[in-house]
This record gives structure tokens, sequence and C-alpha cells, in this order.
């Protein structure tokens, strides 16, 4: 708060309310928004890990569920020594289809927020638009 910058703002007579909302804030939200978009996806992997040890029905558990059945099925099929025809079993077995689509649902969402972080950068950081 007592930047070079600010003090400059300061002596034109600006209020200090708008002096610390357009001037102060803006530069330490850029810094802040950088170190929370990827906290999204580390705390959505950390729930995953969560609800299995703590056996909390959620998206974690349902996924650990289908790749376990996954594996139970095809050990149980080849270790019957009968292999199925070509094409009987789909590219991913009849149970990992739900944990591949959360999977794809949240990097969807990871996506999403990487993009609204852009458009916040752009909006925020006037060097942004200029460079533009």
């Amino acid at each position: 708060m007592h930047q070079d910058y600010l003090l400059i703002v300061r002596s034109r007579g600006i209020p200090e309310r708008l002096v610390i909302l357009r001037h102060a804030v803006r530069p330490a939200v850029l810094s802040v928004l950088t170190y929370m978009a990827p906290q999204f996806a580390i705390v959505v992997s950390s729930t995953f890990l969560i609800e299995n040890t703590f056996s909390i029905r959620g998206l974690g558990t349902v996924m650990t569920q289908g790749a376990l059945a996954s594996e139970q099925f095809y050990s149980n099929l080849f270790n019957s020594g009968v292999m199925p025809a070509p094409g009987m079993i789909g590219l991913y077995g009849p149970t990992l289809a739900l944990p591949i689509a959360i999977l794809y649902v949240l990097g969807f969402m990871v996506m999403v927020l990487n993009f609204a972080v852009d458009f916040l950068y752009y909006w925020i950081d006037p060097r942004m638009r200029a460079e533009s």
C-alpha cells in the first residue's frame, strides 16, 4: 500500500477507496487468479482421495467402483479361458464408461475455468487489452 504509483495516485486527490479498488486490488487479483485456477483441479482430485479414504459417497467412489468392477469383469473373462469375439466388448468395457465420462466432464470444467481466468485477465489488466 506504500508503493510509489499509489502515492502518485493519492497525490492527484483521488479518494482512498478508489485508490484501493482501482490501483491496488487489480494487480493483486491477477496473482490470486493465477494461483486459484489450478487449485480447482487439485481440490477435485483430492476429493476423490478423501471420498475413498473415508467411504463418503461421491464421484470419487463412483469412479473407483467402476474401475474395480471393470477390472473384476476382465479378470473373470480372461481367467475363464474363453476369449470374447471381436466387437463383443466395447473399447473400454462395460463399466469404464461412467468413470471416463466423469473425467471428461471434470476436464471440461477445468478448461472452462481456465478460459474464464483468461477472460478475467483481459478484463482486469489493461496491458492485455493494449497488446491485442
